[in-house]
């Protein structure tokens, strides 16, 4: 049981261009046709691709998902198979996600601040908490996901797991604690975001201390399923302690390409989970996923070169 729940875990733990050149025909004076960019490389200087949007003040924000946004992606899980033998599985991911909204926050969460908060109060819930609903061929794996979007949108923070945990962050130099763990921030390149987060059982009990960096660098155009597409990368790690098993940790390093409509349309994520008792034994599981189909492309800006 407890490894099904860690490969859901990092299952849902949901970024310039180079040059390119062409050719003179051969002696048949045929055209040689200009190259192109293999699925999830950086994208060529002749290709097209769907560029960034902004904001009126030029601060790009991400995109509140709407009910009935589709997004489908491919790509690799790879998982050991035990701690006790050094021995992985590969598979190959199918994932669809398909957002919902939330009827209200109590639907979610039983009270208005998590337990501990102190001074705590509602984030910005509003119309802004959405829920994803996951559908994979791992096993023929479902389960949901429930986000918060602040401000209408601009920044996303995840309140519930897959597996029914709660997060809630630290603001204001840790007075109080709010619902919800900050994974999107604005996208302003060269920028970095720090905070402090508890980890709640579904019971609302504490179990795991967090920290989480967050940095963005520059722009890179991705090759999708649907084109290229330029993204912000954003990298981030975060590590969980136990609160009630001493040496118990999880580490996890993301490296994302974010597009504000999109969201994230390629993603690598390592997860390192390490035992209590174990002398330091570890288990290490990857999971990388690239956007193939979506029902967004015509809120996108037109193709430019």
């Amino acid at each position: 049981m407890a490894r099904i729940t860690l490969l859901i875990l990092v299952a849902v733990s949901l970024a310039s261009c180079g040059g390119g050149g062409g050719g003179g025909g051969g002696g048949s004076g045929a055209a040689v046709a200009a190259p192109v960019s293999d699925l999830g490389d950086v994208c060529l200087a002749n290709e097209s691709y769907y560029p960034l949007t902004s904001s009126a003040d030029e601060e790009f924000r991400l995109r509140k998902p709407q009910p009935g946004d589709n997004l489908r992606f491919t790509g690799e899980l790879v998982w050991p198979k035990s701690r006790l033998i050094d021995e992985v599985e590969d598979r190959d991911i199918d994932r669809t996600i398909t957002w919902y909204s939330v009827n209200s926050p109590s639907d979610v969460v039983y009270r208005d601040s998590p337990p501990g908060a102190g001074n705590g109060v509602y984030p910005d819930w509003g119309d802004n908490l959405m829920k994803a609903l996951v559908e994979s061929n791992i096993d023929s794996e479902t389960y949901t996901g429930v986000w918060n979007f602040p401000y209408n949108g601009g920044t996303s923070h995840k309140v519930v797991n897959s597996i029914g945990e709660f997060y809630a962050q630290y603001y204001e130099e840790g007075s109080y604690l709010g619902w919800g763990k900050q994974e999107i921030p604005f996208m302003n390149e060269y920028s970095s975001y720090s905070f402090d987060y508890l980890v709640y059982s579904s019971d609302y009990s504490p179990v795991r201390t967090g920290k989480s960096d967050i940095t963005i660098d520059t722009k890179w155009k991705i090759k999708t399923g649907i084109g290229c597409v330029e993204t912000f990368k954003f990298t981030e790690r975060s590590t969980e302690l136990s609160i009630y098993n001493s040496g118990e940790k999880r580490i996890e390093t993301k490296t994302l390409y974010v597009h504000p409509i999109l969201a994230v349309i390629k993603s690598k994520v390592v997860l390192e989970y390490y035992f209590s008792g174990d002398s330091g034994a570890q288990i290490v599981g990857e999971q990388e996923l690239l956007l193939m189909d979506t029902n967004l492309t015509y809120l996108l800006s037109a193709k430019t070169n």
